[in-house]
């Protein structure tokens, strides 16, 4: 009689372990088609601040119109998940969104302001750099631990010299 080579538990282990990785590969090629349609997403809302704010809603309102709801649709199937019908929602609503915004420009739309160029020069004049002042040498200064002359800024500048007044600091109790 001839016998398997391999005791019966390995057999069946090595079942469950092929079984385990199939299922693995399986659920995360699920994961992996999956992916959010987060720049869409942002591209969309863009589009749609940038229709509103040269008055799209006023002067090409179907198309805005349009372009709110399709947006308002993608949010809704981005919560639930459904990002494959979000990112074709959200790119038809930007899509919209831009044609009421270059309808709107066409009819005498005009934007309220332009965004700054980050790189331009400014408006305002740079404040000036004002150079520190070194500490006079006359002026004391904290001493070591081992001397009891220290001395700190009291803050109240002394009339004469507009320096401010410096007081000694006071000296730790001693323990006995």
């Amino acid at each position: 009689m001839i016998q398997n080579t391999l005791p019966k538990a390995t057999y069946f282990t090595s079942k469950k372990r092929v079984s385990c990785w199939a299922l693995f590969f399986l659920l995360s090629a699920c994961s992996i088609t999956a992916v959010r349609p987060a720049q869409e997403m942002s591209n969309m809302e863009v589009s749609i601040r940038a229709a509103k704010e040269v008055n799209a809603d006023v002067l090409a309102p179907e198309l805005y119109r349009i372009a709110v709801e399709r947006g308002q649709q993608a949010r809704k199937e981005y919560r639930f998940k459904n990002f494959m019908q979000a990112k074709a929602l959200a790119n038809e609503a930007r899509s919209y969104a831009e044609k009421a915004e270059f309808e709107s420009i066409r009819n005498g739309g005009k934007r309220e302001a332009l965004p700054q160029d980050p790189l331009s020069e400014p408006s305002y004049p740079p404040e000036p750099i004002v150079p520190s002042t070194a500490p006079d040498s006359a002026s004391p200064t904290k001493s070591g631990p081992s001397s009891g002359n220290q001395t700190i800024p009291s803050g109240t500048p002394d009339d004469s010299s507009g320096i401010l007044m410096q007081t000694p600091a006071p000296t730790p109790a001693k323990r006995k």
